[in-house]
């Protein structure tokens, strides 16, 4: 997949695009004003912030920034997800829409909206990898939004249906669409 994404994208490899990461365990973050999503050491690790890549079995995992890397920052910009993690057959795009700093939980009235939001990123990557050839039936493909939070305040089960269907019936690869704070490999 690598090598597919490097020749759709010419500019990746000058850019710094694509990272690896062989962790057992890894955090990353999409910093506001920063350039795109970075890891992040794990001694800062935040859980209603930072998105975890787990990796028992220590697999070259790679980190694709889509927004703001394989897309660039030219205005209007077409809205993408944030980033693809992928080793060999499993793929899995997030999309971070965490709620603003400062807010409570409690006081978290948009979740919904982040959550549809995300599915539309989410759907326009994954429907733009497939059309350039990157993502084909070999490909196990998940799809996750990150809305920062963990099991206690769980997704609206309607909205995530509703999006799980909608994004499955405009693309081709089957797909695990759900809110999510971490994957495994």
């Amino acid at each position: 997949m690598r090598t597919a994404i490097e020749k759709r994208f010419t500019h990746c490899r000058q850019k710094g695009c694509i990272q690896v990461y062989p962790e057992v365990i890894s955090y990353y973050a999409d910093l506001p004003g920063e350039a795109w999503v970075t890891r992040v050491a794990d001694e800062h690790y935040d859980e209603e912030r930072h998105f975890k890549v787990r990796n028992p079995g220590n697999r070259p995992i790679h980190l694709a920034a889509i927004d703001k890397c394989l897309i660039g920052r030219i205005q209007p910009a077409p809205k993408r997800c944030d980033c693809v993690f992928f080793e060999d057959r499993d793929v899995c795009f997030v999309e971070f829409k965490i709620r603003a700093e400062g807010r409570d939980a409690v006081d978290d009235r948009n979740q919904e909206t982040r959550l549809l939001e995300a599915g539309e990123q989410l759907l326009a990557s994954i429907q733009q990898f497939e059309a350039d050839g990157i993502l084909t039936d070999y490909h196990r493909v998940r799809a996750y939004a990150f809305v920062g939070y963990g099991p206690l305040f769980p997704a609206p089960t309607t909205t995530l249906l509703s999006i799980a269907e909608y994004i499955d019936s405009n693309i081709r690869s089957s797909i695990d669409f759900d809110a999510k704070d971490n994957v495994l490999f």
